[in-house]
């Protein structure tokens, strides 16, 4: 509880001082045709107390293996989440800890399942199915989407803003 609490304080402090960084994978992760975006990522979940993220990121990979990188304003690592089909871990530091899966990851993170998975497709303006999640591409032209959760409870909004 005490580092979901000081994760999730430290990335809503750099979030909104946060501009967009430039962030460089550890090298070998993903080959160059791998399908990466970077920008401003915010998630806030409706709990008590509300929680609320706000961070520059890069997501690359797929729904199968895939990598999504929140930084600092100084593009320094705050946390680094990884994904395949037979788990998923988050680092923090040096901490790692390891989840069955990426829904279980963002559960114990934010009270909630987000929709990272759906992200890939939503990225590529395809409008899919999330379940309890509705999304807005209509500013995609633009850089910028917009999914909200309506069920079940929590209510949760994501909102991404593209670096061009």
């Amino acid at each position: 509880m005490h580092i979901r609490m000081l994760w999730w304080a430290t990335a809503f402090a750099l979030f909104f001082i946060a501009g967009c960084a430039q962030l460089t994978s550890a090298p070998g992760t993903f080959d160059s045709r791998t399908p990466q975006w970077s920008g401003r990522l915010f998630v806030k979940v409706h709990s008590d107390p509300v929680q609320t993220l706000s961070a520059p990121f890069e997501l690359q990979g797929s729904v199968e293996n895939g990598s999504l990188v929140l930084t600092s304003t100084l593009g320094t690592t705050l946390a680094r989440i990884q994904w395949t089909p037979q788990e998923a871990t988050l680092q923090v530091g040096v901490q790692v800890q390891r989840f069955d899966s990426l829904d279980a990851l963002t559960r114990h993170l934010t009270g909630t399942e987000l929709p990272v998975l759906s992200l890939f497709t939503w990225l590529e303006g395809i409008p899919s199915q999330s379940p309890g999640w509705t999304v807005d591409l209509q500013d995609l032209g633009t850089g910028r989407l917009a999914a909200h959760r309506f069920s079940p409870e929590p209510v949760a909004e994501l909102k991404i803003v593209l670096e061009r």
